[in-house]
């Protein structure tokens, strides 16, 4: 009769330290929702194209972030987290989710079968000349696409380019942090075309490129979203210049047994609706 019993608490014994090591989604407790500030043109991407242009707020239980990178590292960091960012910025220490059944990929973006794309822009003051017209130019050109798409990021069908035989001069482009990494290689490349080519890249988020560009203190303004009126508002001059197309991907710790969300629960998640792993099942 004992060893009966005893077999048996033996068994619960095993079952609930299998539950604590490990874990699956239902183990993982509350979740850690991880956002970008306010300002930046990834969030305001998943604001609209996520939770809807009517839809909730981002709970402010957020844990707020300035970067990609820095949303990386924090999901990464965390077996609860979930978090979104830059498709270009996904590599192995997170893991990409499927939103509504549809993996977050180059193809399925291009396609448009993945829900959540947006454009990454270039910004000027006014229509741009000389070199930094060649340089954006060169950035749109089959040369320029083919760095865009080995960078991870979605490439666009080339813009014919007459590349001229010598270029001098100073460029400054400061914004989103989405765009950032790939401005740094088009300018690398742009500069190893052209020795006499000083191009200077800083970040600051979509809004500061925005407003840098307006303002006249760059020359470029990067920018992972479309102007808002109130921009176009107060710099009716701004043209804005696609050079490539990217996904907001959703990632949680590669740990995390789910694959894939509704849009609907990713709202409600973000909304702060459902904060334990549980309830998702």
């Amino acid at each position: 009769m004992w060893g009966k019993k005893w077999f048996l608490f033996s068994m619960v014994g095993i079952m609930l330290a299998g539950i604590l090591l490990f874990p699956g989604c239902g183990g993982l407790g509350e979740i850690m929702v991880v956002s970008r500030e306010e300002g930046s043109g990834t969030r305001a991407c998943f604001e609209e194209l996520v939770m809807g242009k009517d839809g909730p707020a981002i709970t402010d239980k957020a844990i707020l972030q300035n970067s990609n990178g820095a949303i990386r590292t924090a999901v990464a960091g965390s077996e609860s987290a979930i978090g979104y960012l830059s498709l270009g910025y996904v590599d192995e220490s997170v893991k990409a989710l499927a939103i509504d059944g549809t993996a977050c990929s180059v193809e399925n973006c291009r396609d448009g079968s993945y829900p959540v794309v947006r454009a990454l822009n270039f910004v000027t003051n006014g229509d741009p000349s000389g070199l930094v017209a060649h340089f954006i130019n060169f950035c749109q050109s089959a040369e320029g696409q083919a760095i865009v798409a080995a960078e991870g990021y979605i490439s666009m069908a080339p813009k014919p380019w007459d590349a001229p035989t010598i270029l001098s001069g100073e460029i400054s482009e400061a914004g989103s942090t989405t765009v950032q990494p790939l401005a740094e290689k088009l300018a690398a490349k742009f500069i190893v075309m052209y020795p006499e080519v000083h191009i200077t890249i800083s970040g600051g988020g979509s809004s500061v490129g925005v407003k840098s560009a307006g303002n006249g203190t760059v020359d470029i303004g990067a920018a992972s979203r479309e102007l808002k009126s109130s921009e176009l508002d107060k710099y009716p001059n701004l043209k804005t210049h696609v050079i490539a197309r990217d996904a907001v991907a959703l990632v949680v710790h590669p740990d995390n047994d789910i694959t894939g969300l509704t849009k609907e629960q990713v709202r409600d998640i973000f909304a702060g609706n459902i904060t334990e792993w549980s309830a998702i099942g």
